[in-house]
């Protein structure tokens, strides 16, 4: 029992510590930004996606890694106004529009 007891006394002061630490430092506050669509993924459905959000003036994120898995595709179909485009031009144009508005 005086084992438990020990130990819960080290880990409250190792919190009590850390918290005192944490507020002495100065690490920069990220700004807080709220979005009205998060896309997850910058393929054509993705970019079709933020297309149409930031069309309508929506808020919204963008996340991907970068990696296309159409990348090797010599043509793309069934994207309206896109059909038998290569992968590379729609993702120019997606951002493009997503620039100028």
């Amino acid at each position: 029992m005086r084992f438990f007891q020990t130990l819960s006394l080290s880990a409250l002061l190792t919190l009590g510590n850390a918290a005192a630490i944490a507020k002495d430092s100065k690490v920069p506050e990220l700004p807080k930004t709220d979005y009205d669509a998060i896309v997850i993924g910058g393929g054509p459905a993705g970019l079709s996606a933020l297309s149409g959000l930031a069309r309508v003036r929506r808020n919204v994120l963008l996340l991907d890694n970068g990696l296309y898995r159409n990348g090797p595709t010599r043509h793309m179909h069934d994207v309206i106004g896109f059909d038998g485009v290569q992968p590379a031009y729609y993702r120019y144009e997606a951002r493009r529009i997503q620039r100028s508005t």
